[in-house]
């Protein structure tokens, strides 16, 4: 027996040490499950905080960080990985239900998994619920807070982001509800406004009520940056409507026609206006209950002073939309295609462009006798930067040597553009699938028939 003794000794410390190597490599992937979630609840981990929730929930954001950054790209492939980060986030939100920064690390985090995009939406819809309660606004479960917590929009956005882009708005009601709790922080910016009027479109698609809320903002303030926001809101809004009239008028005449409408006037008749008017009516009717029905809405001094308030009204028979950046709606063949457009949002840019050109002109002048550069190449040279040569529709950039100023060709149908849009503005904004100010709408090519 005492000769057995030590092989059985050496027998039980292989088997303490492969027991050992396998409790820590089953515990190395699964350890942040296992202490954070699993083995604990929400009152125990609060009790081991020992009041230094804050220092935990930032510990175990740090944690957090650690893992997602060597994790990531294997939250689909196993699944464990996906439910160990999960936990800890869950548990991260318990210990510290304020905790913004934590609500949008793991609201970005769970969406590199396909499995946890509807999680990121509900791990910041909640936390925006938390960061929004108050003794007023109690939440069903865990204590009220006594205000608002300032940064509550930014998750609450995040939501909204989620819902509308990375869900694709699969449930419109969850966009729309996240950007109106957005509204509830006093620091919450005035453009989730506009944010919240596209998401909540198929749930409210009155455009009214959000035209006049926003017209009666702008009228209300003396802050300039936000009345010409607000405008700049009701402008976007009042163009969405008017394309949709378009297309109307645009489809009626497709179908008496059979071909494209090249002019403006080609859908300015009587006969399409008319069921251009009757079909938008159609589509309005189910926003009401009841017989109500809904014609587009017009802004009608869309070219004022900045102090000058807004004013939106629906439209009647026979109006016409009126352009809410001040110009007019044409057709024009933009890179070999016909497209319904705005010449005000472009004459902005336009203006934009030559008040810029014509100060460095006056520049160079001041430098060289009051000479004028004989071409654009020397005045790039000069000044080390290169011109846009088009407008966002294609009309080329003119330099007059003799009057010594920069100038592009009037805008009309009979004048079609001849070069390749100017594309680095009006770049795509979150909230809307198109170029925010633009109301350009591509008119399909008319249909092809046999040979």
């Amino acid at each position: 027996m005492k000769k057995k003794a030590p092989l059985i000794a050496v027998l039980l410390a292989a088997l303490y040490i492969a027991g050992q190597y396998s409790a820590w490599t089953v515990q190395r992937f699964d350890y942040v499950y296992n202490y954070m979630y699993e083995f604990t609840s929400p009152g125990v981990r609060s009790l081991l905080s020992m009041g230094h929730d804050a220092l935990v929930a930032d510990l175990s954001l740090i944690r957090g960080i650690q893992f997602y950054g060597r994790n990531y790209p294997l939250l689909d492939k196993h699944p464990v990985k996906y439910e160990q980060f999960h936990s800890l986030g869950t548990s991260v939100s318990q210990i510290d239900k304020r905790y913004e920064g934590a609500y949008r690390f793991w609201g970005f985090a769970f969406t590199s998994a396909e499995r946890g995009k509807v999680d990121a939406y509900r791990f910041l819809i909640h936390g925006a619920h938390q960061l929004s309660a108050t003794d007023d606004l109690k939440t069903a479960t865990g204590p009220a807070f006594g205000a608002v917590f300032p940064d509550l929009w930014k998750v609450a956005k995040d939501a909204g982001y989620v819902a509308v882009y990375e869900l694709k708005s699969e449930t419109p009601e969850w966009g729309c509800s996240a950007y109106k709790l957005a509204q509830l922080s006093s620091d919450c910016p005035d453009f989730i406004r506009r944010l919240e009027y596209f998401a909540c479109r198929s749930i409210e698609p009155d455009p009214l009520p959000p035209l006049m809320e926003l017209a009666h903002d702008a009228a209300s303030t003396d802050n300039v940056a936000l009345k010409t926001l607000n405008v700049d809101h009701i402008k976007r809004i009042v163009a969405q409507e008017h394309k949709t009239f378009w297309k109307f008028a645009e489809d009626v005449y497709r179908e008496i026609h059979n071909a494209s409408p090249t002019k403006i006037s080609d859908l300015k008749t009587v006969q399409i206006m008319k069921e251009a008017t009757q079909r938008y009516r159609e589509m309005s009717a189910k926003w009401f209950t009841d017989a109500t029905t809904r014609l587009f809405p017009n802004l009608v001094n869309p070219v004022t002073a900045v102090q000058d308030n807004p004013m939106v009204r629906e439209a009647v028979e026979p109006e016409m939309p009126i352009d809410p950046y001040g110009g007019e709606y044409l057709i024009l063949t933009i890179e070999g295609k016909p497209e319904l457009v705005s010449s005000g949002i472009c004459m902005d840019e336009r203006r934009d462009f030559l008040a810029g050109y014509n100060a460095a002109l006056d520049d160079y002048r001041k430098n060289h006798d009051g000479q004028c550069p004989p071409d654009i190449d020397t005045f790039e040279k000069t000044f080390d930067e290169r011109l846009v040569r088009a407008d966002m529709y294609g009309y080329p950039l003119l330099f007059n040597a003799q009057s010594c100023s920069f100038a592009f060709p009037p805008i009309s149908e009979e004048a079609q553009p001849s070069m390749a849009p100017y594309a680095g503005r009006l770049k795509e904004e979150e909230g809307e699938g198109e170029s925010p100010a633009s109301v350009t709408d591509e008119l399909s090519p008319p249909p092809q028939t046999g040979k």
